[in-house]
Formats: C-alpha cells, structure tokens, sequence
C-alpha cells in the first residue's frame, strides 16, 4: 500500500503518506466546529461552490451531503485520489463534487464560475508570501459573482501557539484500515516568528503485510496575523463582513484561537 512513495522532503500536501495520516487523524476534527460553521453560512447559497485547499475532503463532504455543488480545489494529488476514493465508497449525496488539481494562486476556471467560496482549516497558511495571497483573493473575486461569500479561517498567532520553540512534540500513532499502523514525530525546525513556522514530520509505518518504511516530510506555514488576511482580500476588492474568534482544544489539550471571516465580493 505503501510502497510507491517519492523522494524524500517533498511537501506535505503532494506526499501521500501524509494524505493518509491526515485523513486518519484530522478527518473527524469536529472540536474546532468549522463543519458547522461554513454549513450554516453556505446553506443559502444557489450555484456551484469552489473550496480551496479541499484535501481529503473533511468539509467538502459535508457541505456536498448538504445538497451543494462544490469544485474542491488542492495542489496535492495524493489528497483527492483519497477524496476520490471516499466519494467512491459513500452512497451519492445530494450535491455533487469536482475534484480539481490546481494551484489556488492562478485557478483554471473562467470568471464568475462560483456562487461562493470557502478555504477552511488554515489552508490558506500554505502561501508562504504575502503577494501570494494578494493573487489568491484576486483570483476568487474574478469567480465570483459580485455580492458572493468567501469564507475562511486562520489561527491567530500568538494567542496560545504552540509552537513557541524548536524541537520534537509528541509521537502519534495511527491504526490504518488494513490492520497495519502510521507513526509520526513532529519537529518544530523554526519557531512561529518572522511569519513562518519550519517543520518536521517524520513518518514510520507498518502496513498489514509486516512491511515497514519511514520518510521524513518538511514543510513550512505562514505565522500571519488575521490582520493581514483582512487587508489583502479587503484590497482584492471583498468586505468584510464578520469576523468570529471560537476558542477550541486540539488533540493534546492545548487551548487554541482561530479567526473565521465572512466577506462579500464587492
């Protein structure tokens, strides 16, 4: 299962052994109530819906099972084949799902292609430069149509982050649904400073033959304030229109603060 892995340090999103550990482990993160946050405010919407950063398909699932059309964007080939494989093995929904390989900074959609649009789970921390976000938000606001949402999320730094200093934290394990096992070790390389947070995810596996392998996965996120998130979308052309900070525990107890925003497309 687990022997067509590439070369080593790619990153995270592109590798499918974190495709798997992440649909294992984030795939009910229901602490954090994102599911129901972008359900509630996308149920009015009529027309097709774009997510960015879908990967496995933790709120696009949901959202399409709600009776929305959604075009589930990612840059990591590994996540949608899982997502594929997971619409593949769930009986139809209401809504329908496109899943769709592509950079969110220049989309292959023509203008005004979506009735709404939503990045969730942080997956906006993938863009490591601020123009990069500005292209992004310039991007969603060409497939919108003018008075649309775009929804998102991102943690607010600062604000109980753990990751305040380098080195290992704990090692998690993973039961895989062939009877075999995931490990990881995450390495803080960099701490959340200067706007980007530098890690390390170190894998061992066992898969249900006995065979076993590990690979070493580094990776980087930006630190930004939700400051600058608001700025370049309001400079993209959207308002903002809500902005919400839900404090949540993660798996290790760890108290954390997120910011969701609402925006309209100008």
């Amino acid at each position: 299962m687990l022997g067509y892995l590439g070369v080593t340090m790619v990153r995270r999103f592109q590798h499918p052994v974190f495709a798997l550990q992440y649909d294992l482990s984030e795939g009910d993160r229901s602490r954090l109530g994102d599911r129901e946050w972008y359900a509630e405010r996308l149920s009015g919407c009529r027309g097709p819906i774009l997510e960015l950063g879908a990967g496995t398909g933790r709120i696009t699932l949901p959202v399409a099972h709600a009776g929305h059309d959604v075009i589930a964007v990612d840059i990591g080939q590994p996540m949608l084949r899982r997502l594929r494989q997971k619409l593949a093995e769930r009986r139809a929904a209401p809504g329908s799902v496109r899943a769709v390989c592509a950079d969110m900074r220049q989309l292959p959609f023509p203008d005004r292609a979506a009735a709404a649009a939503f990045s969730a789970y942080n997956s906006l921390g993938c863009l490591l430069e601020p123009a990069d976000l500005t292209r992004t938000c310039r991007e969603i606001h060409r497939l919108l149509e003018p008075g649309a949402a775009f929804l998102f999320d991102v943690p607010v730094p600062g604000r109980t982050e753990p990751y305040v200093a380098t080195g290992p934290l704990r090692e998690e394990e993973w039961e895989l649904p062939d009877g075999g096992r995931i490990a990881r070790t995450a390495t803080v390389l960099a701490p959340a400073a200067r706007g980007t947070l530098r890690l390390e995810y170190a894998f061992r596996w066992c898969d249900a033959n006995g065979v076993t392998g590990e690979e070493a996965v580094r990776f980087e996120l930006n630190t930004w304030s939700p400051a600058l998130y608001a700025e370049r979308a309001e400079a993209a052309g959207f308002t903002v229109v809500r902005r919400e900070e839900p404090t949540f525990h993660d798996r290790s107890g760890r108290e954390r603060v997120w910011a969701f925003f609402e925006l309209r497309r100008e």
